[in-house]
């Protein structure tokens, strides 16, 4: 991502000073996108007296790199108390940074909200994505809203607090999104659709679901027979799941019993309909490959918000 940060920045009509990398190949193709030479050394490059120094490197190298770039501040005295030294992992909390901010530097989280496969394409990503920048200690909120706002971003404040939460709700927005059309995918090939073409025949229907979430949101984006109350269908979908592919069952049962708490809030479904779609994802007939499907299915974390949503305890209160 550090060289789709990079590019970007430079798009953007910032000046980018210098870059360090530890990967000779690495730093040949940045040097070479970025028109810049690489850096011998962290020490050289925070000679350059840059600004702000991006740490784009993965989660479980930050605060290594982070006491590598203090150790350096610590023999820069005119440069420590100038610079920002900003993280760009979401989950990483700001502390990673403390060994700099004790040399001196003011440190921040600085998280795009976007997936970057590869520099050609990553550096256009950031224009209209949001930016999560987390300050720290000494601030950074404004120089992370300046650069966010440079890059065509759109800023937010995260708490320090809440940072794991929110990077685990982009997993879920983004990584598993792959995850589900790969198991798509081989249940379309295992209806018999070509392997060389299965992909793109059902990318159009995920397009298509990406395009109403953004124009209705995700109450009002979903379609398909659990929108419809279609029990008969969904019965259907089971049978033929445990004849032909027992090992999605679980995953299908799970994910419809989710889906479940969409369509009471569309509320379009009668209430019995719900209770019956509720009991027939259930309904599992045993354990598929490792998973325990009958009750106690109602312990599972979704069986409970979904069984919470539709039979709301006895508090005495009135509900909404």
């Amino acid at each position: 991502m550090g060289l789709s940060l990079g590019l970007a920045l430079q798009h953007a009509g910032l000046e980018i000073c210098g870059f360090f990398d530890t990967s000779s190949e690495t730093s040949r193709t940045a040097a070479s996108v970025l028109g810049l030479q690489a850096s011998p050394t962290l020490r050289a490059l925070l000679a350059m007296r840059p600004t702000v120094l991006f740490l784009a490197v993965p989660d479980s190298l930050v605060i290594t790199v982070a006491d590598q770039v203090a150790s350096a501040l610590g023999t820069l005295p005119n440069v420590n108390a100038q610079i920002a030294v900003a993280h760009t992992s979401g989950a990483t909390p700001v502390s990673a940074l403390d060994s700099c901010l004790h040399a001196g530097a003011t440190t921040f989280g600085f998280h795009p909200l976007q997936t970057f496969a590869g520099y050609e394409t990553g550096f256009t990503r950031f224009k209209d994505a949001t930016i999560a920048v987390t300050p720290g200690p000494r601030g950074g909120w404004e120089l992370g809203c300046e650069l966010a706002l440079a890059l065509g971003a759109q800023p937010v404040r995260l708490a320090a607090e809440a940072r794991t939460l929110y990077h685990a709700a982009a997993c879920v927005a983004s990584n598993y999104l792959v995850t589900l059309e790969y198991i798509a995918e081989k249940m379309f090939l295992r209806a018999g659709l070509p392997a060389k073409s299965a992909l793109a025949a059902f990318l159009p229907l995920v397009r298509g679901a990406v395009d109403n979430l953004a124009a209705h949101g995700t109450i009002a984006a979903l379609t398909g027979p659990l929108s419809r109350g279609d029990t008969r269908t969904i019965e259907q979908h089971l049978t033929a799941l445990s004849e032909q592919m027992p090992e999605i069952d679980h995953l299908y049962r799970v994910l419809g019993l989710a889906t479940l708490e969409i369509v009471q809030q569309m509320d379009r479904v009668p209430r019995h309909t719900l209770e019956t779609l509720e009991a027939v994802l259930r309904n599992a007939g045993g354990p598929q490959d490792g998973y325990e499907t009958t009750s106690p299915a109602d312990s599972s974390p979704s069986s409970r918000l979904i069984k919470s949503s539709l039979h709301p305890p006895d508090t005495g209160e009135p509900h909404e």
